[in-house]
């Protein structure tokens, strides 16, 4: 038997404790480095966000208001970008009333990309801010810029597409 802190384990315990461990530290890196989801960087979470705008704005019931409805309640936006989004979504509406916005202003195109987001090349790295791309492997699609910052303990998106 083996303690660890008030808790006995035995040998066989003690050896699947041990596999468990080394697998884990092993993997990570390759995991982290391959761009998994459920990865807990801010790169990862720049990827998730736009696959989740990607899927919302190729739903039937997309719209320009259900667009600002989302980016307004999702945490994972900083309280700086969703104010830019406003504003600039208002100087968008003033200047062609018609239709708003020339592009998709997260995606920095008019069209959608048929395959996911994944973590790009990280730009300018601290233990605070980070910026980078995001690009869609082996599809034609132009990086996608996108900044994070750590706030309050959490990482959210500060700059994404052309709200910069």
């Amino acid at each position: 038997m083996t303690e660890i802190g008030s808790v006995c384990y035995s040998q066989r315990q003690m050896h699947w404790l041990s596999a468990i461990f080394f697998a884990g530290c092993t993997l990570a890196p390759a995991f982290r480095a391959s761009g998994a989801e459920g990865f807990d960087g801010p790169s990862n979470l720049a990827a998730a966000v736009v696959n989740d705008y990607v899927r919302l704005s190729t739903s039937p019931d997309f719209s320009s208001e259900r667009r600002a409805a989302w980016i307004a309640s999702d945490d994972r936006f900083a309280p700086e970008f969703k104010k830019r989004f406003v504003l600039l979504e208002k100087a968008a509406w003033k200047k062609n009333p018609e239709i708003g916005w020339d592009a998709d202003p997260i995606l920095d195109a008019q069209d959608v990309p048929r395959g996911r987001y994944r973590a790009g090349k990280t730009l300018d790295s601290g233990s605070d801010a980070v910026s980078g791309v995001l690009v869609v492997p082996d599809r034609g699609w132009n990086p996608l810029p996108f900044s994070a910052a750590r706030i309050g303990g959490t990482w959210r998106i500060t700059a994404l597409g052309t709200i910069q």
